[in-house]
């Protein structure tokens, strides 16, 4: 029998090229890995982008708002009397009549107010566009309206506001 003698030169070369390979093969897998960490990144950087955008959007609009609304300054009541005398007049102004007005118990810094008026629903509907459009801090609490005879109704109106000097209870 023949032996086979293998040269230590293409033993290396051998080795030399096993070790490429398995080296080669190391590397493509770490670059298909790569590859999908990638594209994994790509897709949580879009996600992000939109999120960024649609919060862009939503800061917007705040600012927008915010812009609206530090035009609007709603002055508070001097004292009860200024609001008196302020109901008293828009009651007249719209043809109505004033019954009662009782003070109604209310949180600390607000006063609220109680006032019965009677007339015709047209004028008591002028009356509540005009409180919306005042200027001064007040808001309609509660409002409950009676028809009496024809045109005409009564209407208890609570009324809330912001006032300076709150009168004791």
């Amino acid at each position: 029998m023949r032996r086979i003698q293998i040269q230590p030169l293409w033993l290396l070369a051998m080795l030399l090229l096993l070790l490429v390979g398995g080296a080669q093969g190391l590397l493509l897998r770490e670059a298909r890995s790569s590859q999908t960490q990638v594209a994994e990144l790509n897709l949580q950087c879009s996600a992000l982008n939109y999120a960024n955008e649609q919060q862009t959007l939503r800061v917007a609009g705040l600012k927008e708002a915010q812009t609206v609304l530090s035009g609007v300054r709603y002055r508070p009541f001097e004292n009860a009397v200024g609001l008196y005398s302020f109901l008293d007049e828009l009651i007249k102004v719209h043809g109505l009549e004033r019954g009662n007005v009782i003070p109604v118990p209310a949180s600390p810094g607000r006063f609220s107010v109680q006032v019965e008026v009677t007339g015709d629903y047209y004028g008591l509907v002028k009356t509540l566009g005009a409180l919306r459009q005042e200027e001064r801090a007040l808001r309609v609490e509660a409002l409950n309206v009676d028809a009496l005879s024809g045109d005409r109704v009564k209407g208890t109106l609570t009324l809330g506001t912001l006032m300076k000097e709150v009168p004791a209870p």
